[in-house]
């Protein structure tokens, strides 16, 4: 609804409306012959598609997982009052596809002003907790817009052991977690549980159709980052070969649902953390195809954290 309002009006000195003004580029170039000055004019037009907008749209989460906006949200981030209002659950000022930029330091390489952008508003609101409660502390989920670098998943081509034991959980995120807790602040980064795979059956069938190996049995575990499941990319399954790679991440982010263009990422394609085969881990490619890769294969790493 919003992004179909084309032209505003504005009130002159004397009271009295303008004729009408395009929003967008042309904005600028409105004379009011009133003496108001064409910024006057351009931010009242922006104050005006601000304050319809919160008419529009509640400031809840879910209100705003429906629509995708693309602000940069650097200065509110950095100012506090994003970390404030979102504990207070209020999402007036987020949506889907916003963004943050941060210098990151990973594994001694600098992205300077590497873009995140929100997935999702409250995206792991009301899962558990392991104490027999539920996640209510209000966030966004974050993943990268920009790329990572490229990594395994592990040396060789195998999957036994399931995600938990790969080399990408053992070793390389948590060096992706350092970097994202140097550029945000360890107190922004929310601790969430994680249903992830622990072992693999190597005859098992899986969704090629054959006994070539997949996911036998997962395992809760507290972390501050992980990969996304086919799910969490998609909407649904593709190559993951059982339940035990989708755990708490079975419902598709809002960014690719909004946007699906989203999900394919760069050439290379990247990482998601479900097991195809005994071989291979599933991923996504750069040509926006559910794939499934061979686990010594280079990907991008784009990881899922939680920003409160």
């Amino acid at each position: 609804m919003i992004e179909r309002i084309k032209k505003l009006k504005v009130k002159k000195s004397d009271g009295t409306l303008s004729d009408y003004i395009p929003l967008g580029a042309d904005a600028k170039y409105v004379d009011l012959d009133d003496g108001s000055t064409v910024q006057e004019a351009v931010t009242n037009i922006n104050t005006s598609v601000e304050e319809l907008q919160s008419i529009v749209i509640n400031n809840s989460a879910a209100a705003h997982n429906g629509y995708y906006r693309g602000k940069d949200l650097t200065s509110y981030f950095n100012s506090g009052k994003m970390s404030t209002d979102l504990a207070a659950g209020d999402f007036s000022n987020i949506f889907p596809g916003d963004y943050i930029r941060k210098t990151k330091v990973i594994d001694g390489i600098t992205y300077t002003d590497h873009i995140d952008i929100i997935a999702e508003c409250d995206a792991y609101l009301g899962k558990s907790t392991g104490d027999g409660q539920r996640l209510d502390t209000h966030h966004v989920a974050i993943i990268p817009f920009d790329p990572l670098g490229t990594t395994k998943m592990n040396d060789t081509d195998s999957t036994v052991g399931g995600f938990t034991n790969s080399k990408m959980w053992t070793t390389t995120l948590p060096k992706y977690l350092t970097g994202y807790t140097n550029a945000y602040g360890d107190s922004h980064l929310l601790s969430f549980r994680s249903l992830l795979t622990k072992s693999i059956g190597t005859n098992q069938p899986n969704r090629f159709g054959f006994t070539s190996g997949g996911s036998s049995n997962f395992e809760y575990l507290q972390t501050k980052i992980t990969l996304m499941s086919e799910n969490q990319a998609y909407g649904g399954i593709v190559w993951s070969s059982a339940g035990f790679d989708t755990g708490e991440a079975n419902t598709q982010l809002a960014c690719f649902r909004l946007r699906p263009e989203l999900i394919g990422f760069k050439n290379n394609g990247w990482w998601l953390r479900g097991i195809g085969t005994k071989e291979y881990f599933c991923s996504v490619s750069g040509f926006n195809m559910a794939d499934c890769s061979n686990a010594s294969s280079n990907k991008y790493v784009r990881p899922l954290l939680l920003l409160k």
